[in-house]
């Protein structure tokens, strides 16, 4: 049995494709803050500890940049394929998942952590 297809509109289309490019701007944008970060944190390891930090945020930095980006490629493929609408739309809600599920436990860690040293402190 054949999917049914679904079409968004051409306005529709519109906010899709300027999202999808912000997205990909900006995702781009943080996977090169994330790489600089990243280079700075292991030409710093033999300097002290802060070094790792640095390096695990530039981890964090560049998948939430592949990420954005990730979905806003999928955004933009609506606009410019025919007949996938619903399969680059699901692509880039997966992506976002990914972001949001990131962002979920660094708060929660974050959270434990800050719990945890108002009790110490």
């Amino acid at each position: 049995m054949e999917q049914p297809t679904y079409e968004f509109t051409q306005a529709q289309n519109q906010t899709l494709q300027i999202l999808g490019s912000r997205m990909k701007w900006v995702g781009i944008l943080i996977i090169v803050i994330g790489a600089v970060s990243g280079l700075r944190g292991i030409l710093g390891l033999a300097e002290g500890s802060a070094a790792l930090v640095v390096i695990i945020s530039a981890v964090i930095y560049i998948l939430i940049g592949i990420w954005t980006r990730n979905a806003g490629s999928s955004f933009s493929l609506i606009v410019e394929t025919a007949g996938s609408d619903i399969p680059h739309l699901m692509d880039a809600l997966e992506s976002l998942r990914k972001l949001y599920n990131l962002a979920f436990w660094l708060m929660i860690v974050g959270l434990g952590l800050a719990l945890i040293a108002m009790l110490l402190g």
